[in-house]
This record gives C-alpha cells, structure tokens and sequence, in this order.
C-alpha cells in the first residue's frame, strides 16, 4: 500500500530513493513542479536539502516532512515563491537559511496575491528579508503573505529577521 500524508491521501510523488543522497534539490524541484502531495525517502536520519535558487509552487502542493526534512535556502536563496491563486500546505518540517533582498519577499516563503499557505509543525529558522536601502527592506524574515490566506499551527520562528516583520507580514490591499 502506498505511503498516506497526514491528510490520508497517497503521496503524489516521493523525493529519494531510501538514501540521504538521493533527496536532492532536483528532485524536490522535480516533485513542487507536479505539485499534489510530495513525501520523502531518505533514510532513517534527518537530512537537509540546499537550494540554490527559490522552490516556484505553480499548482496545489503539499509537503510531508514527516519531521526528519530541512529546507534550506543557504543563506543564498529564498526558499518558496507561491503563485497567485496556488496554495501550499508544509507539514513536519524545518526552512531554515532562506534570504532574500527582494523588497515584498519573505526569506522562507513569499505568497504573491490571493495565495493559501497552512504550516503545521513547521519550524522558520534564521530565514530573512533584508536590504541595504531601507526604502525598500518591506519584506518578512519568515513569511510574506502579500493579500494571501494564512494558517500557522504549532509552528515556531527562531531568528528570522526582515523590514517588515521578523516572522510574519505582508502588504495588503
């Protein structure tokens, strides 16, 4: 039987094939373009996933971190962009080092118009959002949810910082 996410449905696509070297950015990449529900398969220990560029959710996505994932944008990438009217649902899992300078940005997640982001058991770590031009440092450590629909349960901010928020904001019409 396949692998069910905490909503009870089977997993769309699952990134790895069993080892830690196996869950790569590609794959992720890979999976967030079909979009549905993404689980991973990387082995019994915890394993952190490094981008090199932002993670662009195009359609419904939901991810299953099953508490043994990290996201992490290196201090050299934001992590999510969220499409106008797309909704993405994170669950058990860690987005730690996302950054960005991009004023209305969130270093973890940003959620351009009309957007839906529900995090469950999500940890935002030393994620941020920050210019050199105050004028234009508008954006959120964690997550700037730009005239979007959010839900946070039992999620934790440590160490994010941004101009408009250290975990949280957004610009609103």
């Amino acid at each position: 039987a396949p692998a069910l996410s905490l909503l009870g449905l089977p997993y769309t696509s699952v990134v790895g094939a069993g080892t830690p070297a196996s869950c790569t950015e590609a794959a992720l990449r890979d999976a967030i373009n079909k979009g549905g529900q993404i689980g991973f398969r990387c082995g019994p220990a915890p394993v952190t996933i490094e981008l090199t560029a932002p993670l662009h959710v195009r359609s419904e996505t939901s991810i299953d971190g099953a508490n043994k994932i990290t996201i992490s944008g290196a201090k050299r990438s934001a992590v999510f962009i969220l499409a106008s009217l797309q909704k993405l649902r994170l669950e058990r899992l860690e987005i730690t080092g996302g950054a960005t300078t991009t004023p209305d940005s969130g270093g973890a997640i940003t959620s351009d118009k009309s957007g839906i982001i529900e995090a469950l058991d999500v940890a935002f770590r030393d994620n941020e959002s920050v210019s050199n031009d105050a004028k234009i440092s508008r954006g959120a450590g964690g997550v700037n949810a730009r005239d979007s629909d959010v839900v946070f349960e039992n999620c934790r901010f440590v160490g994010n910082r941004g101009g408009l928020g250290a975990a949280v904001g957004g610009n609103y019409s």
